[in-house]
Parts: C-alpha cells; structure tokens; sequence
C-alpha cells in the first residue's frame, strides 16, 4: 500500500487557536467551562459525551486512524469516564485509495476493540482534505460527577505520563528534517492510549486532570487555574522526543505556536522564554498527547509508578514560570 499523502498540519497542529475559539463560543453561547467531555443524564445514567476530529496525521493509513480513535477517546477518560460508543467521522480527499481509506478504518476499529468500545456507525464523503474523528459515549464515574479542571490546589504536584513535541516532531517529518524512524518514537507515542488516567483516578485522590492537546501543555494547564492560582514548571523535568532534541526553535515557531502563548497569556502571565526546543514544546499542539494532573504532593509516588512525572506544582501566584 502507497503512503499516504502527508498532511502539515494533521491531528491538532489544524486546531482554531484558544483566544479565538474562546471568542467565538462565548459571543454566541457565553460564558463556559472548557471541561473536555460533556456530562449528561438518560433516564438515570450519567454519561459523558466527546467529539473529535482533525486532519489524517502521519502517512501510514491504519496508525492515521488509530491516532484520531485515540485522541477522541481520551476525552472520556481524563474526565474519569469508561469509554463505551463511538461514531466515527470520515472525510475521504480524491487521492486516498480504497485501500487506505479501508486501512485508516481497520485502525480506529482495532483501538475501539482494545478497548472495549462498540462501534455504532458514522458518516463518511469525499471532499479536499481527508479528516477523521470520533464521538464518544461513556460511563461517568459516580465518585467524580462533580469534578471539573479547575480544582487544583496550591502546593499540588502537577504531573504528566508522555513526552512532550509531538506536533513539532510531526513537522519535522513533513519537511524531511527527520526520517521515519526517528518520527516512530513520536508516532507511538501518539499510539499509545490514555486509560491510565482511570488508573490513576482509581489510585489516588485526583484534584484536576485534563489532557495535554492543540493548545499545548501551558494552554491546557492555563484551563486548569483559577484566577488566584499559577504554576511553576521544572525547567529540567521537561522531556521532549528524542528526534526533536537537537533541533533549532526558530524553524518551528508556527502560528499555531503562536497562538498557543496569546492563549496562556489571555489569563495568565507567562514568565518563559521561548527560545529553546524544550520551552517551545511547552506551547507545541499535541495529538492525542499526555494526560496531565495535579495531585497531593503524598500521592505523586503512588502514581510515579503508573509512569507519571512531576513537572511542577501549583502556587498561589497568578502567573506561570520557569525554574
């Protein structure tokens, strides 16, 4: 099977910016809560409901779908839900072939498999640009009905369970500035599911959790302060992809990067200097990234053991540093 045609700017690097979407929705809904999945009821069952989609990522059909199942499904399980229906979404550009299109099906049919998803059917055209996505029912968690990202609390260790720079290394493949193999530790990445979230809900007391996507772990972390709330980040907790390492910042300050930094400092100053490939990975839109969580400082070992790391804690500053 021929590669596919590779897309710049698959999975979230095609994501509107915060600032604007932020824009956009409370202009014409109001004010609201960015939580990652919606909770609703039916005939007594509380349930959690997702829906997302993007361009195809990578150039390999089957982990293209894969990845976009991933990413959807994550939302339910960072809100402390068990992911049970999905629907999928499927635009289909002139160029891919039955093959690929059957390949990037086969994908998100094996992830849903794995883990224990029921596909019920979906929607499938053709148009320019080929985009892929889900919709995803599941079970709310009774004991985290309540919960939403903003309960962190000051001296909370704030924690992630994968590297960060996977729209960087993306990019970086596209442009043939690294090779296949290199791009294959970020692409399992994006491979890799993110049900540890409902292992680490089950382990310990979680205060506030969300994944880290295309607005980038400072944005998505942003979401998760309250007004009278800041963080410092651990300058050498920071860890990125081995194959983006080396790389020069300058090449992959993006508007998307761009807009990532307005989105953080629409509420929050951001005492961080850009400049370096590991900083910038702070801002990098994320497909199907890392969980990310802030927990009693007594609970981080418990979850350093899922494989969690410590990035940083929360303060009682307003901003966000570098230290």
């Amino acid at each position: 099977m021929q590669p596919l045609v590779m897309c710049e700017n698959g999975g979230c690097l095609a994501k509107v910016g915060g600032s604007e979407l932020t824009r956009l929705v409370g202009e014409l809904f109001g004010e609201f809560s960015p939580e990652d999945s919606s909770l609703f009821e039916i005939d007594g069952a509380k349930m959690l409901f997702n829906l997302d989609f993007g361009p195809l990522i990578g150039d390999d059909a089957k982990n293209a779908g894969a990845i976009a199942a991933h990413h959807a499904i994550s939302d339910i399980y960072v809100s402390a839900g068990t992911p049970k229906y999905a629907s999928i979404m499927l635009q289909i550009a002139e160029d891919v072939t039955f093959g690929q299109t059957k390949a990037i099906l086969a994908g998100i049919k094996e992830v849903c498999e794995n883990e224990n998803i029921t596909i019920l059917g979906g929607h499938t055209i053709r148009s320019e640009t080929s985009v892929v996505g889900l919709s995803v029912i599941g079970a709310a968690n009774e004991a985290y009905l309540n919960r939403s990202k903003k309960q962190c609390v000051v001296g909370d260790k704030i924690m992630m369970s994968k590297k960060l720079g996977a729209g960087i290394a993306t990019r970086a493949y596209f442009h043939k500035i690294i090779d296949a193999e290199a791009y294959a530790e970020a692409t399992d990445s994006m491979l890799t599911s993110n049900a540890v979230a409902l292992q680490a809900f089950s382990a310990v007391p979680v205060h506030a959790c969300t994944d880290v996507t295309g607005f980038g772990l400072l944005g998505h972390l942003s979401e998760m302060l309250s007004a009278d709330m800041g963080a410092v980040i651990y300058e050498d907790s920071i860890r990125v992809f081995d194959c983006i390492a080396q790389l020069q910042p300058g090449a992959f300050f993006t508007r998307f990067i761009e807009d990532n930094i307005n989105y953080v400092l629409r509420t929050k100053k951001c005492d961080i200097d850009f400049d370096t490939i590991e900083t910038l990975a702070l801002v990098d839109p994320q497909t199907n990234g890392p969980v990310l969580l802030t927990v009693d400082p007594a609970d981080a070992e418990a979850l350093e053991k899922l494989g969690f790391y410590v990035i940083g804690e929360i303060t009682d500053k307003s901003g966000i540093a570098l230290r």
